[in-house]
């Protein structure tokens, strides 16, 4: 299972309070999938984490677009790397 599908059946909220508590809500969820798979660690290596995925979401788009040569069209493998900094985010 891959981070991003944490993130597809989050709805958005309108007002403060419910976005609260679906942040609450998210990150209970993200607690429940570090704690099922194993990957609880440090804040510090947490960070380190994060900033690789960021680093792969990145690459993602230099592959995309050739290194700037072409336009920026997001891709299943994008959306995934993404998906991932969205997850390590609320670790």
């Amino acid at each position: 299972m891959h981070f991003f599908n944490v993130f597809k059946h989050i709805e958005s909220v309108n007002n403060e309070g419910e976005q609260n508590m679906e942040n609450f809500k998210l990150q209970h969820k993200v607690q429940l999938f570090t704690q099922y798979f194993g990957t609880q660690t440090s804040p510090e290596h947490r960070l380190l984490d994060l900033t690789s995925e960021i680093g792969e979401l990145s690459k993602e788009i230099l592959k995309q677009t050739n290194y700037g040569k072409h336009e920026f069209t997001p891709s299943d493998d994008w959306s995934e790397e993404l998906g991932d900094v969205f997850l390590l985010s609320y670790v």
